[in-house]
């Protein structure tokens, strides 16, 4: 059958010379390499190093990349390198050997103009590390190789041959390397894994080996819960709905808002903590030095599993907030994912709960877990998603309002399982819970949705579904005048939003515009509106007579 003539054969590509060695690396890998380790020089020192051991000066083939790696090598042996020492250590080696290394400086300036974030450079560096160090291997091995043929060729000897065959082998283990990888996928059948038991810390409520998040307005009390929750697990106190005590254990705080020394140990004391089961983490020091320095979980996880060694019996991680811990954009699902996943693993390796606590954005119309600020990849990784919100029965007082807590996520249980309770001053004069008894089975994401502007902001909502309603009864209306007529009324842009989202309605571009109508079901269910009526476009007598028929 001939082949279209818009269709073009695809050429194969050019074989590759094993022997060519001009084939076996790539500038482009060697590049990668440098400028990612580079990157990590004073971001992940730690991650740096290992990107370095992977490789060696001799194997880079583009111009001065062997100058520039042992530059990089040379500025991680300091306490605290950063990426200046790089260009210091190229001055050195130019004072030591009157050498002009203006190129390689140029070079360390290109690499460092490109930034990424850790957790890509992370993960980045250390595929072109792998990819560089197989290019390095094949290639020693094909130059060895080489040798040893052109030996044979000068005088056949049984010491050559061997060499050559010896030599043969290792190209040989290199490109089955490069086809097969080195990697394979893990089965298991499904018969020998053993089932077990959920591991709760509060049962339904937050998970004894994941992650577990509460989230909600700014200024709602998240804060206090953690603190409620991390005290009766250094006391092994009771749950406050009756499902038994808290396993007591140690607990490792985290907490970047709040003063250690004026709110949070005052209210964990006004809790009944144990405070010498609190382990407030107060950032990260770097040998004997006192200098403290942020903790991020992208570069720490390796720290935090040590101290986990050392707090033996630790039963609870509190981190709050949760973002101000991550280094990579919250708004990005894979580097808070590349933050999170290891955090996750820790936790179920060492059988410890960890708690995040997590600010909600402002939109309404969402669900709770939709309403979570920064990327949706931290209400996935969570088994437990738990709501605070003001109770319903109390958005109109001014003072003495309770809260609930709500489940909104539970990928192990229930999700009917809410808790109201009321904050009270102690005697020392620091808040606390005062936990109501009974369950609330109200559903989280009707609470997320409710406005939080007060009553007189919810009555203007509902006001501006009945007028968009009266609006739209008469058929498809263009979408801008509905816009204007509506604010001329004083209701706002997302008042008018919000109400066609209540009505679920039709949107359609015309060539004059977008328009809006009603669906089928809801223009069927509409009443004939009033002469009176605000937005009524019929005269009184086309109303009798409609009436009349």
């Amino acid at each position: 059958m001939p082949m279209p003539t818009n269709q073009k054969k695809q050429r194969r590509p050019a074989p590759v010379d094993p022997f060519d060695t001009a084939t076996l690396a790539s500038p482009q890998d060697e590049k990668a390499f440098l400028a990612y380790t580079l990157n990590l020089v004073d971001r992940a020192p730690d991650d740096a190093r290992a990107m370095v051991a992977l490789a060696a000066a001799d194997q880079f083939t583009i111009e001065d990349g062997g100058l520039v790696f042992q530059a990089i090598a040379e500025a991680l042996k300091a306490d605290k390198p950063a990426i200046g020492d790089v260009a210091l250590a190229l001055r050195r080696a130019q004072e030591a050997d009157h050498t002009n290394y203006t190129d390689a400086m140029r070079l360390v300036a290109d690499l460092a103009s490109v930034t990424v974030s850790v957790p890509q450079a992370i993960r980045l560096a250390g595929e072109a590390g792998k990819s560089v160090h197989e290019y390095y291997v094949r290639r020693k091995a094909m130059r060895a190789l080489a040798d040893s043929i052109r030996q044979v060729r000068e005088g056949i000897t049984p010491e050559a041959v061997g060499g050559a065959i010896e030599h043969l082998n290792r190209v040989r283990a290199a490109m089955q390397h490069r086809e097969s990888g080195s990697q394979r996928l893990a089965l298991r059948r499904a018969s020998d894994i053993e089932c077990t038991a959920i591991n709760w810390l509060w049962p339904q409520r937050m998970v004894g080996d994941g992650l577990t998040i509460i989230t909600g307005p700014v200024g709602i009390s998240k804060s206090l819960i953690s603190v409620d929750v991390a005290a009766r697990v250094t006391s092994g106190g009771k749950w406050p709905d009756g499902t038994g005590h808290a396993p007591q254990g140690s607990v490792i705080l985290f907490g970047a808002e709040d003063d250690a020394g004026k709110v949070v140990v005052p209210r964990l004391a006004a809790a009944g903590a144990d405070l010498d089961r609190v382990h407030v983490c107060q950032g990260t020091v770097a040998g004997d030095g006192d200098e403290l320095a942020a903790v991020i979980l992208e570069r720490h996880i390796e720290q935090l599993r040590a101290a986990l060694d050392e707090v033996a019996d630790c039963r609870l991680i509190v981190f709050d907030p949760l973002p101000d811990y991550i280094a990579g954009d919250e708004n990005n699902s894979a580097e808070v994912r590349a933050a999170l996943v290891p955090l996750a693993r820790l936790a179920q390796e060492r059988n410890v709960a960890v708690l995040a606590v997590l600010h909600q954005n402002k939109k309404n119309d969402l669900t709770t877990v939709q309403r979570i600020a920064g990327s949706g990849a931290f209400a996935q990784i969570a088994r437990v998603v738990l709501s605070i919100g003001t109770h319903p029965e109390d958005a109109d007082k001014e003072t003495g309002k309770r809260r609930i807590m709500l489940v909104s996520k539970n990928n192990y249980g229930q999700r009917d399982v809410g808790q109201a309770y009321e904050i009270e001053t102690r005697s020392n004069g620091q808040p606390g819970l005062v936990w109501q008894a009974g369950l609330v089975t109200m559903d989280a994401d009707e609470i997320a949705r409710r406005p939080t502007g007060g009553r007189e902001h919810q009555d203007r909502r509902g006001e501006a579904v009945d007028a968009l309603r009266d609006l739209l009864a008469a058929g498809e209306q263009n979408a801008a005048t509905i816009t204007a007529t509506l604010q001329d009324t004083g209701l706002g842009r997302r008042q008018i939003d919000h109400a066609a989202n209540v009505l679920n309605v039709i949107k359609t571009k015309r060539p004059h515009g977008w328009c809006w109508r009603l669906p089928a079901s809801e223009a069927r269910d509409r009443t004939v509106p009033q002469p009176e009526a605000a937005f009524a476009p019929w005269a009184p007598e086309a109303i009798e007579q409609f009436n009349a028929t």
